[in-house]
């Protein structure tokens, strides 16, 4: 006869902890001036916007739920804007006013908060040119 206790799977699971350890938000700074991107800004009437291209930003910073982009106009923060990148789906999203050092005086920083978290096959294609 055994004296060892065999527990069902079910069981270690209910006894487990509930906490888990999750990967961290981390951030990746690329190289070469970034990412350009296309920014498109959310307005009701657009009559006057069809033929919009976007504006043209650069992506320097990265993480799972935001981007810090640089440009050259001052944009405005009470709107939604969308997001575009050669290879990866539009993203919708709200910007906000960063201070960081800039080399220009010309230039404007802004983080740009997606809705939806990027993926991790997004988040490689994005940073491929850091490995």
């Amino acid at each position: 006869m055994s004296l060892v206790k065999i527990q069902s799977k079910a069981l270690k699971q209910l006894s487990a902890p509930i906490h888990s350890i999750t990967r961290a938000n981390i951030s990746y700074t690329l190289s070469n001036g970034g990412v350009a991107a296309r920014l498109y800004k959310h307005v009701m009437f657009t009559d006057s916007h069809v033929y919009d291209v976007g504006l043209k930003v650069s992506i320097v910073r990265l993480c799972r739920n935001s981007m810090i982009i640089v440009t050259d106009r001052e944009l405005d923060v009470l709107g939604s804007y969308e997001l575009s990148l050669q290879g990866i789906h539009q993203m919708n999203g709200y910007i906000t006013m960063q201070e960081m050092a800039s080399d220009s005086a010309d230039s404007y920083t802004y983080e740009f908060h997606q809705n939806d978290r990027l993926t991790d096959q997004e988040l490689s294609l994005l940073i491929a040119d850091l490995i």
